[in-house]
């Protein structure tokens, strides 16, 4: 009993399925909901409190601190992709044939490098929120969920692409042969013309 309420209660059928007696289980229970009230008391004291507010307001700057740091890295390498002189043999080539200009190649550069910031800023804010989370006992659950959520997608994504690299390699070998082969045509037809 506390102020007059019953907290619980130990019937006989309750020691029973516990293979003790009464007087021993109502013992054990009240030890038990001691220690919790008493550890409860202790983790909500003003220095555990402010502990975790400042534990958090840490977290809260080095989170921005980070996304700052990474916004400056990514913009840095954008223009430096933006400034490269164009040469004539800039480009992705192989032997004679250009895949991309390098125009294009700094297009796609920039549009990967935005998405990979991007990317990364979702995953820099759920591992904050999930830290956040797990420092208040009351939403230590939601920490785990936002962890699952974002490490199983990135698993996820990681075999994707490991199990993906023989099929690329692949698509690689036929672009090329065909690449070789539509040359190999094109010279043919060239010099079947020149000898009619």
């Amino acid at each position: 009993m506390y102020d007059g309420d019953v907290i619980t209660s130990v019937a006989q059928e309750d020691a029973l399925w516990e293979n003790m007696p009464q007087d021993s289980l109502a013992l054990h229970y009240r030890n038990a909901i001691n220690t919790g009230i008493r550890e409860n008391r202790l983790s909500h004291t003003f220095e555990n409190s402010a502990i975790r507010w400042l534990s958090t307001l840490g977290i809260i700057l080095g989170f921005i601190g980070t996304v700052y740091l990474v916004r400056r890295f990514f913009r840095f390498i954008i223009r430096k992709i933006i400034s490269k002189k164009e040469k004539e043999s800039a480009g992705i080539k192989i032997r004679n044939y250009q895949f991309l200009s390098l125009r294009k190649f700094k297009i796609i550069s920039v549009r990967i490098l935005k998405w990979a910031h991007f990317i990364l800023f979702l995953i820099l804010a759920g591992i904050a929120i999930s830290l956040i989370f797990s420092i208040f006992p009351a939403t230590e659950h939601y920490a785990n969920m936002l962890i699952r959520w974002i490490s199983v997608p990135l698993k996820d994504l990681g075999h994707s692409l490991y199990n993906y690299i023989p099929n690329l390699l692949r698509i690689i070998v036929i672009l090329v042969i065909g690449d070789i082969w539509i040359n190999y045509c094109a010279i043919f037809l060239l010099k079947s013309k020149e000898v009619s």
